[in-house]
């Protein structure tokens, strides 16, 4: 299995333009694909946190509904992961263990967790999303996956 992060955009154009073909994707769901499997090109950048601000603006919708249709895509439903490398939530000491302004980091600017072949972009390949709609997932994470 090959690191995600030695395909070039060009690779990802040609790949999702063959999953749109065969899947019969729509022109917004090849962007977002696209652009989710190009931002694992390069790493996501270290972050040192002291505080978030966090944009009270939001999308309207709630935390698990912009978890359902963002984020279990990699972390499944169940908090699990979907795919090895991904953090499992429902662990004690797994990542919802960290503080939210940590955490409110790691999703706003991406995060490569330590063992994954792939990095999670800036909000989770979602630009749309606000940091209020982020503060919201992080809320339903933590009411439903920590123990």
């Amino acid at each position: 299995m090959r690191d995600p992060k030695e395909f070039s955009d060009a690779y990802w154009d040609t790949t999702v333009m063959h999953m749109r073909l065969r899947a019969g994707l729509w022109g917004g769901d090849e962007r977002d694909i696209l652009a989710f499997l190009q931002a694992s090109n390069t790493p996501a950048k270290k972050v040192t946190v002291k505080s978030v601000s966090v944009d009270l603006a939001n999308s309207g919708l709630s935390g698990e509904a912009v978890y359902k249709s963002t984020c279990i895509a990699c972390h499944g439903g169940d908090g699990k992961g979907a795919f090895p490398g991904t953090p499992d939530f429902t662990k004690s000491k797994g990542p919802l263990s960290k503080n939210d302004a940590e955490l409110l980091s790691n999703m706003i600017n991406g995060f490569q967790s330590p063992g994954s072949p792939m990095a999670m972009p800036p909000r989770g390949g979602n630009v749309s999303l606000t940091d209020a709609d982020l503060k919201a997932v992080l809320g339903y994470m933590r009411t439903t996956f920590e123990k």
